[in-house]
């Protein structure tokens, strides 16, 4: 089997040389298993499935004999181990062996896996595919090419150089965007050369039957499906629990399972006041775009499937807010540095920048915004405003 680069790896491999505890996190489907077998066959080691009952069983009643197999030790699955937070702590502090232990967002809820390691573990979550693994996984020409310019374009964004550089529209990087936020970034899916659409149906129904309504309880399986279609249809907007339909309490229950099992995220909002700030509305994104355009019916505005892009882009790396006044002027993202708005973002579906940019960047003295548009230029008025296409973001 072809073994595709994952980003994350390397930073799962500074973490094994701590001999620490590494707990992989993640979405069904979103690759953890293949980067435990990348794992074993750069480092060697044993790799066990915990779907197999026979392991299972034998973990949870007799952990310490796991010391005598070959480390590092990939435990995959692990939620399907009963006790399992109890096993991997005697294990752990029994032995000290190098391991690498994966699981979905239910484990947590089941076995409170981080509670039974604290001080002992680190935790790493993997995503489906970013815009530049799935650029790499197409080309890596391209994807040298691609995240040098990157680089680039976010070195001025910071100040850090004084020179925008030349950014040349690339039909083909075009391409590989539209089929990004048409497919998303599930490996499997993005392997297929036909079908995308009916594999990534399966992923979606497989996680909800094994592992939402599995491990989670959840009796009213076509209720919790409507409002999941519904949140899609909502992506960019704000999180009102009282227009969802559903009571305070379930509509409350649903979505924490969903931000649980890696689906959704609610962003905060950004406010000097704290206070303010946690009282605030969230707004809806899903952590993959295809999964929310294919839940929403296709009904996904493109402002929407760009605003859901830019999230998945900076909310890997950036502390992340949004902005919003009460009359109603909004920012539709804002990268902090230390607490501190540093960058400004607007996503459009035009070249256009808005009264609410300007009044933002008057009132944390700031001198350059960013807008997501239709082309990559920059714009010098008062203020300076480069203009981006989705991208390069």
């Amino acid at each position: 089997m072809q073994y595709l680069p994952r980003l994350l790896m390397g930073k799962v491999e500074r973490w094994m040389e701590r001999r620490v505890a590494v707990i992989l996190r993640g979405a069904r489907q979103v690759g953890k298993t293949t980067l435990l077998k990348m794992l074993q066959k750069k480092y060697g080691g044993t790799y066990i499935d915990m779907t197999d009952e026979s392991w299972a069983e034998r973990f949870s009643a007799d952990p310490l004999s796991f010391a005598e197999l070959e480390e590092p030790l990939y435990l995959d699955e692990i939620e399907m181990v009963k006790n399992a937070g109890r096993a991997l702590k005697l294990l752990y502090d029994t032995k000290k062996p190098k391991m690498v232990v994966s699981g979905s967002g239910a484990f947590e809820v089941k076995e409170n896996i981080s509670g039974y390691l604290v001080g002992r573990s680190v935790s790493l979550t993997l995503y489906p595919l970013t815009f530049s693994e799935y650029v790499l996984w197409q080309s890596e020409e391209m994807y040298k090419w691609y995240e040098r310019t990157r680089r680039k374009i976010w070195s001025y964004i910071r100040g850090q150089s004084k020179e925008f550089p030349e950014v040349p529209h690339i039909r083909k990087l075009e391409e590989y965007y539209k089929e990004y936020v048409k497919f998303g970034g599930y490996p499997a899916v993005v392997r297929m050369k036909e079908d995308k659409k009916m594999r990534l149906k399966s992923i979606i129904e497989s996680q909800l039957e094994r592992d939402v309504f599995r491990f989670f309880d959840v009796r009213e399986k076509e209720k919790f499906r409507e409002y999941l279609k519904y949140l899609a249809a909502s992506v960019g907007g704000i999180f009102n629990v009282h227009s969802t339909g559903l009571s305070y309490q379930t509509a409350w229950n649903y979505t924490n399972i969903l931000i649980m099992e890696y689906i959704l995220a609610l962003l905060k909002p950004f406010h000097k006041n704290l206070s303010t700030e946690l009282r605030k509305s969230r707004k809806i994104y899903f952590y993959d775009i295809g999964v929310a355009r294919l839940l929403s019916e296709e009904r996904m505005g493109i402002g929407q499937e760009r605003e859901n892009f830019v999230f998945m882009q900076l909310s890997a790396g950036e502390e992340l807010r949004y902005w919003r006044t009460q009359g109603g002027a909004e920012i539709d993202f804002v990268v902090l540095e230390r607490g501190e708005p540093r960058i400004a973002i607007e996503v459009k579906s035009a070249n256009k920048s808005s009264r609410a940019l300007w009044s933002f960047l008057e009132t944390y003295n700031l001198n350059r915004a960013v807008v997501i548009g239709n082309e990559t230029k920059i714009e010098k008025r008062k203020h300076e405003t480069i203009f981006l296409e989705p991208w390069w973001i």
